[in-house]
C-alpha cells in the first residue's frame, strides 16, 4: 500500500493491529529499511527504519554541506561583489548547531571574498568544498575561497531557512541556490528566492528537499 511517510509519497505504512488476520488499523510509518526493498520502507533519503517508532532516519552521522550553486535572475551594475549566505539547517535532527554562514566575517571590506555569484542573467556558478569526502574541516582554502562557517558544517542534509545579504556594488537578484552533501544518497535541498517576503538589504527563499534530484549540476 502506497502511503505518506515524513510527508512524502513513498511505500510506508504499517498494520499497527492485527485482529484475526485482519489489519484494522492501519498507521503511517516504516517497518522496513530502504535496502530491504520490502513494503513498508524508507526512502532513499532516509533509509533506515528505526521500527521502535515506526520513523525513517537518515544514514548514521551528521550530513555535512560540500556544495552551493548559486543562479542569477539578474545584476545591475554588481559586478565585483560577492553574496552572503545565512543557512539554517535541519533543526529537527539530532543535536548540532544548524546555522552556517559564508564570507569571512560581517566585517569584511573585499567584496571578492564572499561567495561568487554570476554576474550574467541566467548563469549559474557553483562553489564546491576543497575536499568532497569532508575528513578535512576548516580548510584555508575553503575559508580563502569565502566558504566562511558552512564548508562540511552539519546541517543534516536539508536547508529549512535561507536569507542572503549582497556585498559590493549594483543590485544583485538571485534566482535559486542549490545545496548538495556529502552522502552521494542524500537529495538535494532547493532554495527559490522570494519577491512577496525579500527586502533590498534582505533576499528571503522557499526551500524544499528534492526527492528526484541527487546533484545540483
Amino acid at each position: 500500500m502506497t502511503g505518506v511517510c515524513d510527508g512524502k509519497m513513498t511505500q510506508c505504512w504499517y498494520c499497527k493491529n492485527m485482529d484475526n488476520n485482519n489489519c484494522n488499523m492501519c498507521t503511517p510509518g516504516c517497518m522496513n529499511d530502504y535496502s530491504n526493498g520490502t513494503a513498508p520502507s524508507c526512502p532513499l533519503h532516509k533509509p533506515k527504519c528505526n521500527v521502535d517508532v515506526h520513523r525513517c532516519d537518515a544514514e548514521p552521522g551528521h550530513t555535512l554541506l560540500t556544495s552551493i550553486v548559486v543562479a542569477t535572475r539578474d545584476c545591475q551594475n554588481c559586478e565585483g561583489g560577492s553574496a552572503v549566505f545565512d543557512v539554517t539547517g535541519d533543526t529537527a535532527a539530532s543535536n548540532s548547531e544548524k546555522q552556517c554562514i559564508t564570507g569571512k566575517d560581517w566585517r569584511w571590506t573585499d567584496w571578492s571574498a564572499g561567495l561568487q555569484a554570476s554576474y550574467s542573467a541566467g548563469d549559474r556558478s557553483a562553489m564546491n568544498v576543497s575536499d568532497p569526502t569532508c575528513r578535512q574541516k576548516e580548510s584555508t582554502v575553503d575559508l580563502d575561497n569565502g566558504w566562511g562557517t558552512c564548508a562540511c558544517h552539519p546541517l543534516d542534509g536539508l536547508v529549512t531557512k535561507l536569507e542572503a545579504r549582497w556585498k559590493g556594488p549594483g543590485t544583485w537578484t538571485p534566482d535559486t541556490v542549490c545545496f548538495d552533501w556529502h552522502k552521494p544518497s542524500q537529495f538535494v535541498t532547493l532554495c527559490t528566492y522570494n519577491d512577496s517576503t525579500s527586502s533590498s538589504s534582505v533576499h528571503q527563499f522557499d526551500c524544499e528537499r528534492r526527492d528526484t534530484i541527487v546533484d545540483c549540476h
